[in-house]
């Protein structure tokens, strides 16, 4: 007999083997501990940087009056510093430009922290400004109100004291301008300052020299007659009430020793303040 052939098994009967499990391969992580640890230090980095560049333009808006300003009860305050740049004034115990500067300074901070007031200073610290310039930065704002800050002097080293000037009779804002200068000059005199003329108020006239020069001829308070030359550039264009202050003489150790200098100007500028609010009829904060 044939040898007996195993039994053929169906294909569809037969075990098939499972296939091989396929290994997973361990993601990577996208960063590693350090990569995240710089990522985050440039995120840091980038909102710096933002966070200062928005300052930085706010401040520059608020110096040179970019954003908007007087609102419906504010007052625009426009303090000029007078001289800067090359052109630096008195020099004697004390350098006009600098003392300017410093007493405006004080006295915008004072104004800054007064909201019923905006501030605008006509220059930066420094810079020197034309007069022409410095009226056209309160025209161009609408300024309610201007301020011009100097120092006095005096060959004899003998003149002392306070003295300003305001627009002249006949001209557009003189009731408002003298309203002004007056509240200036009493409370110089409130805190002891050497009042000039009558009660540290004058006006002041350019005339002509007859040589091509001009020269300056002082009127008192008491002299309201119209005349036609003119006053200080900054008074004549200034298209709202302006005074012009002259804080003290240069020339007299007595004045720098009390109106120069950061207690000086601390001094002077809260009497300029005052006489602010006196103007508008706010109450000052408190000194």
């Amino acid at each position: 007999m044939p040898p007996r052939r195993p039994p053929v098994r169906s294909v569809h009967s037969a075990r098939r083997r499972p296939p091989p499990k396929k290994r997973r391969r361990k993601k990577s992580p996208l960063f590693s501990g350090l990569e995240k640890v710089i990522l985050m230090l440039c995120a840091v980095l980038v909102c710096c940087i933002i966070y200062s560049t928005v300052q930085l333009v706010k401040g520059i808006a608020l110096q040179f009056d970019i954003l908007s300003v007087g609102g419906d009860n504010h007052h625009l305050i426009v303090i000029d510093p007078g001289h800067g740049g090359i052109d630096r004034g008195a020099e004697y115990y004390a350098v006009e430009s600098e003392e300017t500067e410093r007493t405006a300074s004080a006295l915008q901070a004072l104004l800054m922290a007064d909201e019923n007031y905006d501030v605008l200073l006509t220059k930066q610290a420094g810079e020197g400004l034309s007069i022409a310039d410095r009226a056209s930065v309160a025209n161009s704002k609408k300024a309610d109100l201007f301020l011009s800050i100097h120092f006095n002097s005096d060959e004899t080293y003998s003149a002392t004291g306070f003295e300003c000037y305001p627009q002249t009779p006949g001209s557009e804002y003189y009731s408002d301008s003298m309203r002004f200068a007056k509240a200036i000059a009493e409370g110089m005199g409130e805190q002891g300052q050497n009042l000039r003329g009558f009660g540290g108020v004058r006006f002041l006239y350019y005339t002509d020299d007859g040589e091509g020069g001009y020269q300056k001829l002082l009127r008192e308070i008491n002299d309201t007659n119209i005349y036609p030359e003119q006053t200080f550039g900054v008074l004549e264009q200034a298209q709202c009430p302006a005074v012009l202050a002259e804080q003290c003489f240069l020339t007299s150790d007595s004045d720098v020793l009390n109106w120069t200098g950061d207690s000086g100007a601390q001094k002077a500028a809260r009497v300029y303040y005052e006489a602010i609010c006196e103007y508008f009829g706010t109450e000052p904060i408190a000194g």
